[in-house]
């Protein structure tokens, strides 16, 4: 077994060159419990697997940054309208709890469910996948550098 060489996620334990997921971790200063995934092609290759806990590491920038992505689209592009469609799909599914809410309040209720790798090398990519509690994530995607890519409605 090899050890993710991580510093927020040091526990976690996979075989090289297969699949691994971990739930209910608990990193220091989070409320909430966060899930990590790893693609066999991520744990078979040493590089991937430094990127991969390089960006497991900052998970509190990326929860923060991703909000601040959501509440940056504009009206008329393809992410503000798959924002508002997940958004308005939990107002009209739970309306006591969501139904008035603002996209503002809609963005902070938001709650960091997993992170995950995938491939290796340059088509490395990354998902940080966000959950109001229910049974749909948005997910949002990064490239091997980190940069951010685009924005996808998951069950």
């Amino acid at each position: 077994m090899e050890t993710l060489p991580s510093r927020l996620f040091p526990h976690c334990t996979y075989r090289k060159g297969r699949e691994a997921s971990f739930s209910d971790l608990r990193p220091l200063g989070f409320a909430k419990p966060v899930s990590l995934y790893l693609s066999p092609e991520t744990t078979g290759d040493e590089e991937s697997l430094k990127n991969a806990a390089a960006f497991f590491d900052k998970a509190r920038e990326l929860d923060q940054l991703c909000r601040k992505i959501f509440l940056s689209f504009k009206p008329g592009t393809k992410e503000y309208a798959l924002l508002e469609d997940y958004f308005q799909f939990f107002r009209e599914e739970f309306p006591k709890d969501l139904g008035d809410a603002s996209r503002k309040e809609m963005v902070k209720r938001l709650r960091l469910k997993e992170l995950a790798s995938h491939e290796n090398g340059t088509g490395q990519h990354f998902a940080v996948d966000f959950t109001l509690g229910y049974f749909q994530i948005l997910c949002a995607q990064f490239d091997y550098k980190h940069n951010f890519t685009d924005l996808s409605w998951d069950n």
